[in-house]
């Protein structure tokens, strides 16, 4: 009786896993733009350059330092060819000076800026004029036994990049539907200086669309203690699992046929 039992169940295992495999894939195959590319601003589809166009500027209230921000998107391409051709040379002397290759390149940065200081007074000497705060510091020697006036200067100021998800009120989950942003911030710890230019890209590949994997299974259901091994198939954000488990209650095995669908990334 019970084999009689068994083998409906079994047959109606394998018509699950023909008809969601039947699905998954007419939803696989259906006309649609790429994941990867969605994510990339429609300009980003086409071509990228690595000067960033788009940079909103702020000045912090109790230090005066100007900071920079921008959004990774906007310099986000999935290859290098989508960059335009001055960026394409840009990149191509700088693989060059490093030695690497086109496609090892992950992220770049560039940073240009201006420290300005305009009528500060200067100390005076008898051999030299100088000048000197937390950031730059002069010394100019006076001209003397027909040695013209000669300078010496030093400047530090150290240079700050921070990356952080645009703050959204929905509970930290991160997915396209709720819209969150990465945001770069740049800024120099001198009040003097302002951002002239920022140069950045980011390349990330596709995301894998199809994977599979042999797993060992372990479940516990309705008081059963279930172990086994199993095949899954990703396909996108869609998952189709086929396990065969041994019930340690009755000693027996059996096939058992799952799937999911990936609805939101969470932090």
């Amino acid at each position: 009786m019970k084999t009689f039992v068994t083998i409906p169940l079994l047959v109606l295992v394998i018509l699950g896993a023909i008809g969601t495999a039947y699905f998954a894939t007419k939803w696989y195959t259906r006309p649609k733009v790429e994941e990867s590319k969605a994510r990339i601003a429609d300009s980003a589809v086409e071509s990228v350059q690595l000067d960033v166009k788009n940079i909103n500027r702020e000045i912090d209230r109790n230090s005066g330092i100007e900071h920079a921000l921008m959004k990774d998107k906007e310099q986000l391409v999935i290859s290098y060819n989508q960059l335009k051709d001055s960026s394409r040379q840009e990149i191509d002397s700088l693989t060059k000076l490093l030695g690497i290759r086109n496609r090892q390149l992950s992220h770049y940065v560039g940073l240009a800026f201006t420290s300005t200081r305009e009528d500060e007074p200067m100390t005076e000497t008898d051999t030299t004029y100088n000048f000197k705060d937390n950031w730059l510091s002069v010394d100019i020697k006076k001209p003397a036994n027909g040695v013209p006036a000669l300078l010496n200067s030093k400047y530090n100021a150290s240079p700050n990049l921070a990356w952080y998800w645009e703050s959204n009120r929905f509970i930290g989950l991160r997915s396209p539907l709720f819209g969150r942003e990465l945001i770069g911030n740049f800024w120099l710890s001198d009040p003097n200086a302002t951002i002239s230019g920022v140069k950045y890209l980011r390349i990330e590949p596709p995301e894998k669309r199809f994977g599979l994997a042999v797993m060992a299974v372990g479940e516990y259901y309705h008081d059963d203690v279930l172990f086994g091994g199993g095949v899954s198939v990703d396909i996108g954000r869609l998952r189709l699992q086929g396990n065969y488990l041994r019930d340690f209650s009755s000693g027996k095995w059996y096939p058992a046929f799952r799937g999911g669908f990936k609805l939101i990334d969470i932090n």
